[in-house]
């Protein structure tokens, strides 16, 4: 167990996440402090200070290897979970970015600097469920975070050329001589085989005149 923890970063004490919370919610200006008294954030500040996440730091830090580069504080991380669900929002992705432009959130999660990125949400939520439920019933790569589908390559709507042998394919000529439309794509063959070119033809009548 001792092992274990030094893949993970300290974690903060919940008497140290309130005492660090009560002086952050003094300096707080007129407007945050006006939205802390509304039920749903009064509701939020309740849950975190009662919500006491010591006990789940032992079980959280046998989930992580002895070696490679310490993980996030996942007292920060759980914290941030329950207040998502408080919240009533169900992306992660949507979450953090709330979280990015929101002081008093922030605050309640225990944050003061940066918060953590997405993928660190993802990394502990697959290791509670290898940890709690059979890879039978649910793997655990379902809660890995989507990935991204790669467009396909070329210019969209483009049609292929024609072929070499569909554009020098002579029109076919009727009984009259002249010949019949041509679909497009084709060229129009102005000279027929077994009839005189139409210059030709022309060029006979004058001299006949």
């Amino acid at each position: 167990m001792k092992g274990a923890l030094l893949m993970l970063r300290p974690s903060i004490s919940h008497a140290d996440f309130l005492q660090r919370l009560d002086s952050a919610l003094c300096g707080l200006d007129s407007s945050q402090t006006l939205r802390l008294n509304s039920d749903e954030f009064r509701l939020a500040l309740h849950k975190v200070r009662a919500i006491n996440l010591d006990p789940a730091v032992p079980i959280v830090s046998s989930l992580y290897s002895t070696r490679g580069r310490p993980a996030a504080d996942p007292t920060l991380v759980l914290r941030s979970l329950i207040l998502m669900f408080h919240f009533g929002e169900t992306s992660i992705q949507k979450w953090h970015d709330r979280l990015e432009h929101d002081v008093l959130l922030k605050t309640l999660c225990g944050y003061t600097h940066r918060i953590h990125a997405v993928n660190t949400y993802y990394s502990l939520i697959d290791r509670l469920y290898q940890w709690a439920i059979p890879d039978s019933i649910l793997p655990a790569e379902k809660n890995r975070r989507p990935e991204k589908k790669k467009k396909p390559k070329g210019k969209r709507g483009r049609k292929p050329k024609n072929s070499a042998d569909e554009t020098n394919r002579e029109a076919p000529v009727d009984q009259s001589g002249s010949p019949e439309p041509t679909r497009k794509g084709e060229k129009l063959n102005l000279n027929p085989p077994g009839l005189p070119p139409p210059w030709r033809s022309r060029l006979v009548r004058v001299k006949s005149i």
